[in-house]
């Protein structure tokens, strides 16, 4: 939706009597799981898989990463990973995820920095 057409909804909206929400820039739409809130059912779908993957040890949800000049970086996940051996667990592992249904110019251009800047390798997840 460009912006003209978006002023010009809104300005639709305001002569309604009902109370209507202004639709988002992607058409996502809010999901909460678990009392969580997500802003897409992408992201909430990928939430689940994550707590259901059995060599998932813990995940943090949002992780900032400054990227300088009052930049930064914000995933969906960080995830560490590992397996169960006789001794405990080894082999961890650290992955960033990012639910993405649209892979903006923007979002490259950060993605790319903070691989730069930091020593981790970011997945784009899908869902598929």
């Amino acid at each position: 939706m460009t912006i003209p057409e978006r002023l010009a909804w809104t300005k639709h909206l305001k002569t309604q009597t009902k109370s209507y929400a202004m639709p988002t820039k992607y058409r996502n739409k809010r999901q909460w799981v678990d009392g969580i809130g997500f802003s897409s059912k992408l992201e909430a779908r990928c939430y689940e898989w994550l707590k259901a993957r059995p060599d998932v040890l813990w995940f943090i949800m949002q992780p900032r990463f400054p990227l300088g000049g009052g930049v930064s970086y914000v995933a969906d996940f960080l995830v560490v990973t590992g397996r169960l051996e006789e001794v405990g667990w080894v082999g961890w592992d650290v992955e960033v995820i990012d639910a993405k249904g649209y892979n903006t110019a923007m979002s490259k251009t950060k993605i790319k920095l903070c691989e730069a800047k930091y020593p981790i390798k970011i997945v784009l997840w899908t869902g598929k």
